[in-house]
């Protein structure tokens, strides 16, 4: 090759390695967007199955909910001992800005609600989602 031929070849070189790194790094963002979307579908999907078991929905309207809210692990429910009473709660920070409380009873009822989705979507069509993670013991 001559040193023109050369040099036509590295550019040509350059341009596909540019449109490479673009893919590279429009890859990673893709499927971040996908991931939080999916995130967003399964809290939203909990939050309906525990309305629906008969949590109630407390706003985080004051400072103090607020400052609850932050202190509580996200999307995730949570049991608690409060006056030798059982509680669970679920917060969501991103979405209602809120925290679903029930108690013994509204979680059996969550859970069944829970697996009879499972069940369901075993049984037919599925969901891109499974509800809450990390259910309470």
């Amino acid at each position: 090759m001559t040193r023109r031929t050369w040099r036509a070849y590295l550019v040509g070189l350059g341009a596909d390695a540019f449109r490479c790194a673009g893919l590279l790094v429009a890859a990673p963002a893709l499927l971040a967007v996908g991931c939080a979307t999916i995130q967003r579908l399964e809290a939203t999907e909990t939050e309906q199955m525990l309305a629906a078991a008969g949590f109630h929905r407390v706003l985080a309207d004051t400072p103090e909910r607020l400052e609850d809210l932050r202190a509580r692990p996200p999307h995730r429910i949570v049991r608690l001992t409060k006056d030798s009473n059982v509680e669970y709660t679920y917060a969501d920070p991103d979405n209602c800005h809120c925290i679903y409380v029930g108690g013994a009873q509204e979680y059996s009822e969550y859970e069944r609600l829970r697996v009879q989705k499972e069940i369901a979507q075993r049984a037919g069509g599925s969901s891109p989602s499974g509800g809450a993670r990390g259910g309470a013991p």
